[in-house]
C-alpha cells in the first residue's frame, strides 16, 4: 500500500481527538445523534482556536483545519468502521495511548470530561458509552 493511502496520513491531534468522540458517541449505543456531532465539532473548534500555530494564522485557518480535521477524521472513522467494531476499538486504544504521549498530563482529565459530554449529548449515558470511559480513565490513570 502506498503511503498515500493509508487512513491516517496527515492525521493531526485534532483528528485523533474527533475520532475518539466517534467512538464514544457511536460504539457506545450504535449510533451518532446530531447533539453528539455538535458537542464533538464544539471542542475541535475549541482546541482549534487555542492553537497559538492556528492563531498566528488567522480565523480563516482555524476554521479550515477544524473542518478538515472533523471531515477527515469521519471518513477515516467509517473506513474502520467497515472493517468492523472490533478494529475501531483497537484504533481508540491506540490513541488512547498517542494522547498520553501527545498531550501534557492535565489535558487528559479536559479530554475525559469532554468524552464524557459527548456521551450525554444525547441524553443518556448508556452501559456501553460507561465502559469505554472506564477503559479510558483506566489507561490514563485517572480516578474518575
Amino acid at each position: 500500500m502506498d503511503e498515500d493511502d493509508r487512513p491516517f496520513k496527515d492525521f493531526g491531534l485534532l483528528h485523533s481527538l474527533n475520532f475518539m468522540y466517534l467512538t464514544m458517541a457511536h460504539q457506545g449505543d450504535g449510533q451518532i445523534e446530531p447533539e453528539e456531532m455538535e458537542k464533538s465539532a464544539e471542542f475541535i473548534f475549541k482546541y482549534a482556536i487555542e492553537s497559538e500555530s492556528l492563531r498566528v494564522q488567522g480565523f480563516q485557518a482555524v476554521d479550515d483545519y477544524a473542518r478538515e480535521a472533523i471531515t477527515k477524521s469521519l471518513e477515516v472513522y467509517q473506513e474502520f468502521l467497515n472493517m468492523g467494531r472490533d478494529k475501531v476499538f483497537e484504533v481508540y486504544s491506540v490513541l488512547l495511548g498517542n494522547t498520553i504521549k501527545s498531550f501534557p498530563p492535565e489535558y487528559l482529565g479536559r479530554i475525559y470530561d469532554e468524552l464524557y459530554a459527548v456521551a450525554e449529548a444525547d441524553g443518556s449515558v448508556t452501559g456501553g458509552e460507561k465502559v469505554i470511559l472506564e477503559k479510558t480513565a483506566k489507561a490514563w490513570g485517572l480516578d474518575r
